[in-house]
Formats: structure tokens, C-alpha cells, sequence
């Protein structure tokens, strides 16, 4: 009776391909809501600035000092600020949906010296970064194998982090005006999301909201 010959060279990559498939699949589903995930976090931040200066100008009338605030007076000049700033951020939110936001910040964005990973990559000819990919393309290429994929869509996630932090840490920034209340925290923080940026690109993300 002829013994089935098991390949143990071979399962353990034919699993690992299936496991990066899997891992690819959810990134995939993250990715396209990734755009919608992102506009509904500056249009909540954009509301949530309009509904703190309402508050701020709300307590002010109530106790009657809304003609004796001081010109020079710095957080007084960060409270006129609320408004202006909740407007941007809900701007932005729709300039995110409507795709004409992302291509002004990929235009800016694009010459910025930043995807170190990818350069790497090249250099030493692990990874061919010479094109960006957007979500459709990475997904639908059938020339990319899976773990490349995985690559590829992890870079994308930390670039969307990085973003994120950014956008974030700029707003509790401008909330507490020049009274933060863990300024290494959040300046941590915005350094790290900035690094993130640097090391996977800043567009890499962006790219996948078009």
C-alpha cells in the first residue's frame, strides 16, 4: 500500500498564503470605509469645536462679561478661534467625501521626502515600491502576491494612523488653548503620527480614499 507523501516544505506556505489572504480580505473591507471613517472624525471634531465655543459664549453672556474680555488676553483669542476652526474640520470632513480635499492634500503631500520603508525596500529589492497603489488596484492585481499585499496594506494603515493622530492632537491643541493638560503626552503623540507619516508615507492612505 503506497503511503500519501506529505510535503512539509510546502503546507506551511500554502497556510501562510491563505493567512495573508484572510489578513488582506480585512483590510480590504477596512480600507473601503476607511475615506467615510476618516470624514465622520473631522466632521465630529468640526461640531464638537462649534458646540464648545457655544458653550464658552453661552457662560460668558450668562454671567455678563462678554464686553470685558482682554485683547491680549491669549485664551481669549483661542475661544474666538472655536468657530473658524469647527468650520475647517467640518469643511474638511466633506472635502474627504467628496474626493476634491484628498487630491489637494495628495498634491501637497506627493513632494514631501517621507515613505523611508518603501525606499528601503527598493534599495534593497524586497519590494517594488516605484508605484503607489490605490485600493482597487492592490486588490485586483493578480501580479501582486499575497504577502506583498499584506505589506503594502499595513504601510497604508500606519499612514492612516499617522494621519489621524495628526488631525487629532491639532485639535485638542487648539480646545485647550495654552492650558494642556499633558502637553508630553500629546506632544508625543503628534511627533509619533508625524514619524508614522514619514516612515509609510503620508499618501499612501490617501490614495485609497479615491
Amino acid at each position: 500500500m503506497d503511503i500519501p507523501y506529505d510535503y512539509p516544505s510546502i503546507l506551511p506556505f500554502e497556510q501562510l498564503e491563505k493567512l495573508f489572504q484572510v489578513i488582506n480580505g480585512l483590510f480590504f473591507l477596512f480600507f473601503s470605509y476607511s475615506k467615510y471613517i476618516f470624514a465622520f472624525i473631522l466632521i465630529l471634531l468640526g461640531f464638537l469645536t462649534l458646540l464648545k465655543f457655544r458653550g464658552i459664549y453661552r457662560d460668558e453672556r450668562a454671567r455678563g462679561r462678554v464686553n470685558e474680555r482682554k485683547n491680549n488676553d491669549w485664551k481669549e483669542k483661542i475661544k474666538k478661534t472655536y468657530i473658524i476652526t469647527g468650520m475647517i474640520y467640518i469643511f474638511m470632513g466633506f472635502g474627504v467625501i467628496f474626493n476634491f480635499l484628498t487630491y489637494v492634500l495628495i498634491w501637497i503631500l506627493e513632494p514631501l521626502p517621507d515613505k523611508l520603508i518603501f525606499e528601503f525596500m527598493n534599495v534593497s529589492g524586497i519590494f517594488d515600491s516605484d508605484y503607489l497603489y490605490h485600493l482597487s488596484d492592490i486588490q485586483n492585481n493578480s501580479t501582486i502576491n499575497p504577502f506583498e499585499k499584506t505589506f503594502y496594506y499595513g504601510l497604508a494603515f500606519i499612514s492612516f494612523i499617522g494621519i489621524l493622530q495628526i488631525i487629532v492632537c491639532i485639535y485638542f491643541i487648539i480646545k485647550q488653548g495654552n492650558i494642556i493638560k499633558n502637553p508630553i503626552k500629546m506632544i508625543t503623540i503628534l511627533i509619533g503620527g508625524v514619524a508614522e507619516g514619514i516612515l509609510a508615507g503620508f499618501t499612501t492612505s490617501l490614495l485609497f480614499f479615491i
